[in-house]
């Protein structure tokens, strides 16, 4: 029997999950990264396929994120202060070029068990 401290296995699928996404910014002749916390929605692997090709037509990853990703934390604004994990957050977050691939990318990095490589 496994103590309080031990990690245990259990059968009941999450809801959402949290994890960092790393989106490449370019600065100065090479990339930056700039994260956040994404609040993922959480799918079995068996459904991916169909998730992002359902009927064979493959989704955008703007699309795709912005269906994956239910809200966005950790981000500050101009000012240093931590804004707001809002609707207009992720947006803004979405329209930034490479975050959506970014997104998609640690989705699905996540759900099939690259846990270590995190995009």
């Amino acid at each position: 029997m496994p103590d309080d401290k031990t990690p245990f296995f259990a059968l009941v699928e999450p809801k959402d999950f949290r994890w960092e996404v790393k989106v490449p910014v370019p600065a100065d002749g090479r990339y930056v990264f700039a994260t956040f916390t994404g609040v993922f929605r959480y799918r079995r692997a068996e459904d991916l396929a169909e998730w992002l090709a359902p009927g064979g037509k493959p989704r955008t990853d703007a699309d795709l994120a912005a269906d994956a990703l239910i809200a966005v934390e950790d981000v500050r604004g101009d000012d240093g202060d931590w804004l707001p994990s809002d609707a207009a957050l992720k947006a803004r977050i979405l329209a930034v070029d490479r975050a959506p691939a970014a997104v998609v990318a640690t989705y699905l990095a996540a759900l099939r068990g690259v846990a270590a490589e995190k995009n």
